[in-house]
């Protein structure tokens, strides 16, 4: 009896963990507002706010996460950032103020500005959407300054204030929302994009609305003509929209097979040193290192085969070729042999007798299609 067997792969059903880079892409930007408030006489008294309308800026830098990737589907079911560099095009702006009868002149620069994406947990996603709740981002770097000085006429104190994102205490973003909540504001999706023996290829794609607002720390004005106590008080409001992308790729079911296996594999029709192709022990649900295969023969009432599928059943359909002298071309053993269809369709398990046809003696082959 000859057995030669070509394998396909079957996926089964397991959840695996893959790291992701998204790139974000050139369409990602926001609009940035600076606000002054000026006319303050107390410490204490609400600001009458002017502002500085910015150009839109443009971000740029990639988002790092790992991924719980259904392995049947290629959805992710999962995700947890875990770093990056989020950045922000250089701007500035220029405000004029007045503040009594004393006017200013103070520069607005966001010079790069810099954040990291992370998540406290896995989050199971809903339809691919992300609760804001459990994903953060924190500056880690970049620089507001505000310059104040007076005009002509008014000679004395030019002061500068400088806030260092990278400073903790002088942090300017305070309850941002990078991945906000709410139905749709942020979302993640993959789409298969190609497949070969031991891998299938994703794209990635992520979307989020940005809304970040921000209250600067008080900053300290004494320049001429003003109250030592007199304070300006800085806003700063980010709204736009992030898209990214990555790709990955996960392993097939005998891809996997073959990994669990140590196996470096670049055909599916490689032999172990029994002899028998790799495909053809994973069709059947066994080590790459077997030496038998689960086929026995009686010979009581005619000759038949039973062979015996595995309980989690075939890995992929097995065709059952038959000849009666190895003479005569192999061909498809005719159904009324077999308790169901020829080939023996995938996820079939337990015991499935196989009658030869009325001769004395013949062979048979199983063959799986890669």
């Amino acid at each position: 009896m000859k057995l030669l067997v070509f394998a396909l792969l079957s996926p089964a059903c397991w959840a695996i963990e893959v790291p992701l880079d998204f790139t974000i892409q050139n369409d990602s930007k926001a609009n940035l507002t600076y606000r002054v408030g000026t006319g303050l006489t107390a410490v204490h008294q609400e600001a009458s706010f002017q502002d500085i309308h910015t150009a839109e800026v443009a971000y740029s830098g990639n988002i790092l996460a790992i991924a719980e990737v259904n392995d049947s589907t290629g959805s992710i079911d999962g995700i947890r950032f875990t770093g990056g560099a989020i950045s922000t095009a250089p701007t500035a702006a220029l405000l004029e103020a007045s503040v009594g009868n004393v006017p200013f002149q103070i520069t607005f620069q966001a010079a790069g500005l810099v954040r990291t994406a992370s998540s406290n947990e896995m989050q199971v996603l809903s339809g691919g959407i992300l609760d804001g709740d459990v994903h953060f981002t924190t500056l880690t770097s970049g620089l507001l300054e505000v310059s104040n000085y007076s005009k002509e006429g008014h000679t004395q104190g030019t002061v500068t204030e400088t806030v260092d994102f990278a400073t903790g205490s002088s942090d300017l973003i305070s309850g941002e929302s990078l991945f906000p909540t709410g139905t749709g504001a942020s979302s993640v999706g993959s789409t298969q994009t190609g497949s070969n023996l031991f891998t299938k290829d994703f794209s990635a794609s992520l979307f989020s609305i940005i809304q970040v607002p921000t209250q600067a720390p008080d900053a300290q004005i004494q320049a001429a003509g003003l109250p030592s106590n007199q304070q300006f008080k800085q806003r700063y409001l980010e709204t736009g929209a992030l898209s990214a992308s990555t790709t990955f790729s996960i392993p097939t079911a005998f891809g996997q097979w073959a990994l669990d296996n140590g196996l470096d594999l670049t055909t599916g029709q490689e032999k172990n040193e029994a002899g028998f192709p790799y495909a053809l022990l994973f069709a059947l649900g066994l080590p790459g290192s077997s030496t038998s295969l689960p086929v026995t023969f009686d010979h009581s009432g005619g000759p038949s085969a039973l062979l015996t599928a595995p309980a989690g059943g075939l890995g992929f359909p097995i065709q059952v070729l038959y000849s009666p002298d190895l003479e005569t071309d192999f061909t498809p053993l005719n159904s009324s042999y077999l308790p169901g269809n020829n080939p023996i369709s995938r996820g079939t398990s337990g015991s499935i007798a196989i009658s030869f046809p009325t001769l004395e003696t013949g062979f048979l082959r199983f063959a799986v299609n890669l």
